[in-house]
């Protein structure tokens, strides 16, 4: 990723979705599945700072399948 995602909600939200569409389009066991989640980490190391921030969504394959349509 190239912008963290606290400030930048909707390019991780974009980004969260084309994961998600990139897994329910070719992953061959995606019906076998009761659920996916899809997460995002972004870290950083300033030398005496280190952190992450995470955004993350979980869904049925059902449900994933109506919000990338």
């Amino acid at each position: 990723m190239k912008k963290p995602c606290e400030p930048n909600a909707e390019y991780c939200n974009t980004v969260l979705k084309q994961v998600a569409q990139t897994a329910v389009e070719n992953y061959a066991g995606i019906d076998n599945l009761a659920e996916m989640r899809v997460s995002l980490v972004n870290r950083f190391d300033l030398g005496l700072a280190k952190g992450s921030f995470s955004r993350e969504a979980t869904r049925t394959i059902e449900d994933w399948r109506t919000q990338l349509r």
